[in-house]
């Protein structure tokens, strides 16, 4: 009887196991956990898709940190996020900027919770993340999991930048902008406004200057800020 229970305990186990990998891959969402150090401990396939493409895999990531791969700029942006869950001991939902390999930034709903051991003390921080595509699927599986226009409005809102003004912009500063925080590259943004890239170049170091940016990454926090370019976006649909 004693050997019966141990095997329906075994099989009980290694099922919910399979369960569990079977939703980490089904979920339309990147999943991760980390360490404390920030150090990736799992991860499901979905994150690698959205930000690798097929030149990594989940097992390329483990053990590593952000600062390892092409999202190296906006790491502080995440390791910020996630040192406030851990220290905090609480859950957080933001807006988060990352790099992909073709050199894209992509924004991501992310809700963030403590990692904790079967003891209850706190060893990491456990990510779900939704990229924030701006198609209607994304937009009526948000609100079906309960994440409202209003929660990521409030949450650009947040940054440390917002009470910059944008009235400082011309209309072609803004335009360049704009297509920058969606991702494209200067000889995109060039062709797309009918530029040439070292006028593109010039605009964007212009606006660094107006709105005292050190780099491309924090230009790109500020901007999801800016009324002018967070109407663009909704102008797009882009979070309804």
């Amino acid at each position: 009887m004693e050997k019966h229970h141990s095997y329906n305990k075994l099989a009980g186990t290694a099922a919910l196991h399979c369960h569990i990998d079977n939703m980490l891959e089904s979920a339309n969402a990147s999943i991760y956990w980390k360490d404390k150090k920030g150090r990736y401990l799992g991860l499901n396939n979905r994150f690698t898709d959205y930000l690798c493409g097929s030149q990594l895999q989940p097992g390329d990531i483990v053990g590593s940190t952000d600062r390892d791969f092409v999202w190296v700029e906006e790491a502080p942006i995440l390791e910020k996020n996630d040192q406030e869950v851990i220290c905090t001991a609480s859950s957080k939902t933001v807006v988060e900027p990352c790099r992909s390999t073709d050199n894209a930034v992509k924004l991501f709903l992310s809700h963030k919770t403590p990692l904790r051991s079967q003891h209850g003390k706190i060893i990491g921080v456990f990510g779900i993340s939704y990229y924030l595509d701006g198609n209607q699927s994304t937009s009526d599986m948000l609100k079906t999991l309960g994440f409202s226009t209003d929660l990521i409005a409030f949450n650009l809102l947040q940054s440390k930048y917002y009470e910059k003004p944008d009235n400082q912009l011309t209309a072609r500063q803004i335009d360049c902008l704009f297509y920058l925080v969606k991702g494209f590259t200067i000889k995109q943004i060039a062709k797309t406004l009918s530029l040439s890239p070292r006028t593109v170049e010039h605009y964007l170091d212009t606006i660094k200057q107006k709105l005292n940016c050190e780099s491309r990454v924090e230009l790109i926090s500020l901007a999801l800020t800016l009324p002018a370019i967070k109407n663009r976006f909704f102008e797009l649909n882009v979070y309804e």
